[in-house]
């Protein structure tokens, strides 16, 4: 179990900003939080965009977090989960065992996790 991890910390149901992920010194840090960053307020509730979306305060965790990333005070940035996409709770654990198993490896964006396998029916 991952919080078993000496060198693991969980904060379930904690609310966190940027800079208290920052303040708590961890080099790698993997987001899921159970939502999608839309920047322009959209959603499952709300189909249209939250006036004023546009305007320079509105952030998204991707703004506050990336910057940290690119200047390096981040060695790891990474959302697994409904944090990345909206999905099936099995689809939620594979992200973390797959976040795991691939910590500290450089990884291929095009390649895929899985094997996709397809049937052929052919009729004579």
């Amino acid at each position: 179990m991952i919080a078993k991890q000496p060198h693991v910390t969980l904060y379930p149901a904690s609310p966190m900003t940027a800079a208290d992920v920052l303040d708590s010194g961890a080099r790698h840090v993997l987001v899921a939080t159970g939502a999608v960053w839309r920047r322009d307020g959209r959603g499952r509730s709300l189909g249209t965009a939250i006036s004023g979306w546009e305007t320079p305060g509105v952030l998204t965790l991707d703004d506050d977090l990336l910057p940290a990333r690119e200047d390096g005070r981040l060695d790891s940035l990474r959302r697994i989960g409904d944090a990345d996409a909206p999905n099936l709770i099995a689809q939620a654990v594979f992200a973390g065992h797959l976040a795991a198993r691939e910590f500290g490896e450089l990884l291929d964006p095009d390649a895929v996790p899985f094997r996709r396998e397809r049937a052929s029916v052919h009729g004579d």
